[in-house]
């Protein structure tokens, strides 16, 4: 990435930060700054918790083989994938590692073993918190169900969730690929684009060298990442901001009161803590709960705020009752 592009990034990254304070809830400074504060451990250990989680039930998998007990680990690591995009989304906003290098290496890492073109997230997600759920949203154009919607047929609705869900994100990632190791044909392509492309030979490499290892990997890692991932991300972008109406944060943003289901399977790291999250970017994953405690203090917060209190599958009973006909 060049100086100017950073400087620019780092700058949306202040602005996202410093501006929900004259507009929404109110949080002492004071406060704040400690809630902002970027430990350089925490996310990193979280992300070897969700790497080691996935290794334990494809290894538990195997060993005592059954079908029921496969399907369980296909939602299991799906999930812990989900929760490895919830640290990616924390390093688009310089919340991994205080360090800038250390923190885009870290996000450059996850995005490459889920298929995440980092960089281009960063930017696009940077524009979403800017120009949230209005036409000029990129995050918008990302999904054909749109955000500020007052009803849709309860086939299309279906038909949505299936082709987000199982096999319609192979396309994506595979043309991805393909992409990667063309651009890297040409000698002005970015450093990392050839890392990428570089790590990404290795491991088909091995997978010539020992094959059952691809058995495994489609198995316990491309299975989960095309089924219960895409489906969970699904659930829970939609409870993030679809059918709402404002013109602020706190109003085209909800928070989801997560169950112990939720917390595993739909909204891993503390992602159920949207409004809160766009409220005050520069607050890490870790330290949500306790913004979101703070702003419950809040009657602009509580009055304004979109809030789920019964969880996401609630959400979508309510969703199919009040947006499909």
């Amino acid at each position: 990435m060049n100086l100017a592009l950073e400087n620019v990034e780092l700058k949306q990254d202040e602005e996202i930060a410093a501006a929900p304070q004259a507009r929404g809830p109110h949080v002492p400074r004071a406060m704040l700054k400690e809630l902002s504060v970027v430990s350089p451990w925490r996310s990193p250990l979280q992300l070897a918790l969700e790497l080691g989680a996935i290794g334990a039930a494809a290894l538990v998998s195997h060993l005592f083989w059954h079908p029921i007990l496969y399907a369980l680990a296909v939602i299991w690591i799906g999930s812990r994938q989900h929760a490895i995009w919830a640290l990616i989304h924390d390093a688009a906003h310089s919340l991994i590692h205080k360090n800038r290098f250390v923190n885009d290496c870290f996000g450059e890492f996850m995005g490459w073993i889920i298929f995440v073109d980092f960089a281009h997230d960063r930017a696009t997600h940077m524009d979403h918190h800017r120009y949230l759920t209005s036409d000029k949203d990129p995050e918008s154009k990302l999904t054909t169900l749109p955000f500020r919607m007052h009803s849709i047929s309860g086939f299309y609705f279906v038909w949505f969730m299936i082709q987000y869900s199982f096999g319609w994100l192979a396309i994506g990632v595979m043309s991805q690929f393909l992409l990667r190791i063309w651009k890297s044909l040409n000698p002005k392509c970015l450093l990392r684009t050839r890392v990428r492309v570089v790590l990404n030979l290795c491991v088909i490499a091995l997978f010539v060298i020992y094959p059952p290892l691809f058995k495994y990997v489609c198995l316990y890692w491309f299975v989960p990442f095309f089924t219960w991932k895409p489906l969970s991300m699904q659930i829970r972008g939609l409870a993030e901001h679809h059918g709402l109406d404002g013109d602020s944060p706190v109003q085209l943003t909800r928070n989801t009161r997560a169950t112990l289901f939720d917390k595993l399977f739909i909204s891993p790291n503390n992602l159920n803590y949207h409004n809160a999250h766009h409220i005050f970017a520069s607050v890490p994953w870790y330290n949500l709960p306790k913004l979101n405690s703070k702003l419950e203090e809040c009657p602009v917060f509580t009055k304004e705020g979109a809030y789920e209190k019964d969880g996401y599958l609630h959400f979508l009973r309510n969703f199919w009752k009040r947006w499909t006909v």
